[in-house]
């Protein structure tokens, strides 16, 4: 499974429950089976929905919604000479082709290291993302090359579209790596403390499929979440990173979409979900309690309530 702009419990709030009310009741999503399956289905088409929004945007692993850390290279002349459309007259300034949040290494074409943060600053100043990179006081210009001017300027950071990437990006999970004796590189289980906590925005659960979760300068992609157990299954290594040792109290960090995306996401999932009849829902009674079912759950919940008298009505 990919990542998604959404996880479920937002795709719930935000998109199935603002659009079909009542069509899901999960008090006990961590532990119902039966949801439990609905919820990878939702989330492949979040995941689907997500690659849809990033096509019709024209937006590829570099300029989408979610952090990828890599490397972008630059001409440092135009090919039939002289200076580049990219650089400014006066050399000081390259406009990217992407937005960048955070950047890490820069290098001139003549391999000149330039010092982040104080020879190199990004454009617009004191925000992310960055559209372009102005030198000050650098040991050099953008055009300055040695012995290949092709691609040869290099630019390495976090690429993505995210206001206030530095403040709001990413947000302590408020757990941590669980596991007594850590994790090694290969390892693609993580015990944490309390999965279904509250995060320190105070959002719960902490961790949801779909997400995207950092420990140190590893990213990596939840797949599956096991409250019970408090195990996260994740993709190690995602989106540019390495996958690496952690020791246990590692904390664990999780990236925030725009808002605005995640929403877009909740209720393009959601709707997509409600075309394929989901929502259509009957009501059955046990036990006195009435339960809104939907049709693709009804088999399943009819064997889990056998025991018990039941009564069909239309909903």
């Amino acid at each position: 499974m990919s990542y998604s702009y959404a996880g479920y419990y937002q795709i719930r709030d935000y998109g199935i429950n603002a659009l079909y009310p009542t069509s899901i009741d999960d008090a006990d999503d961590s532990s119902n089976e039966v949801v439990a399956t609905e919820r990878e289905n939702i989330m492949r088409i979040a995941a689907a929905v997500t690659k849809a929004m990033n096509r019709r945007m024209g937006l590829d692993q570099y300029a989408d919604y979610m952090p990828f850390l890599g490397q972008r290279n630059f001409d440092a002349r135009a090919y039939r000479g002289g200076r580049p459309d990219h650089i400014s007259e006066d050399g000081l300034e390259i406009e990217l082709d992407a937005p960048l949040s955070e950047l890490t290494i820069c290098t001139l074409g003549d391999d000149t290291s330039i010092t982040v943060g104080t020879d190199v600053l990004g454009v617009p100043f004191n925000r992310t993302p960055s559209f372009s990179l102005a030198l000050f006081n650098a040991p050099g210009v953008w055009t300055q090359w040695s012995t290949d001017w092709r691609q040869s300027i290099e630019i390495t950071g976090v690429w993505c579209e995210r206001r206030q990437y530095d403040t709001e990006g990413w947000i302590d999970s408020d757990d941590a790596v669980a596991d007594a004796a850590g994790l090694t590189a290969t390892i693609t289980e993580i015990t944490v403390s309390a999965a279904d906590g509250a995060d320190t925005n105070n959002y719960a659960p902490r961790f949801d499929v779909g997400q995207l979760i950092r420990m140190e300068s590893e990213y990596c992609i939840v797949t599956a979440v096991d409250y019970s157990t408090k195990k996260l299954t994740v993709i190690r290594g995602a989106r540019g990173t390495t996958a690496a040792t952690h020791v246990i109290t590692t904390q664990i960090d999780s990236f925030q979409v725009e808002p605005d995306i995640m929403r877009a996401c909740s209720i393009a999932t959601a709707f997509e979900y409600g075309r394929k009849g989901k929502f259509e829902a009957m009501t059955v009674q046990a036990g006195g309690q009435s339960i809104n079912v939907l049709p693709d759950l009804w088999p399943a919940l009819a064997m889990e309530l056998m025991p018990l008298p039941l009564r069909i009505g239309s909903g």
